[in-house]
């Protein structure tokens, strides 16, 4: 788990380590659950999809996310 002690925003660069890290620390066989980026990092389901979507290499489909071809 990633423990910022500061509640300053991430910058776009930040968010994207943020979830490229989570995503290879928890994916097995090229996808993960929402939840378990989420309880990894932190944040909200809500919040780790926005960080999916504004990452922009990821597919997200019915709860589950994996990197795009």
């Amino acid at each position: 788990k990633i423990d910022c002690p500061f509640s300053m925003p991430m910058s776009s660069k930040e968010r994207k380590e943020s979830i490229e890290t989570a995503f290879s620390g928890v994916q097995e066989n090229g996808k993960c659950r929402i939840s378990e980026l989420a309880e990894y990092i932190g944040k909200s389901e809500k919040t780790v999809g926005r960080y999916l979507k504004e990452h922009g290499g990821f597919w997200i489909e019915e709860g589950e996310c994996g990197l795009k071809a």
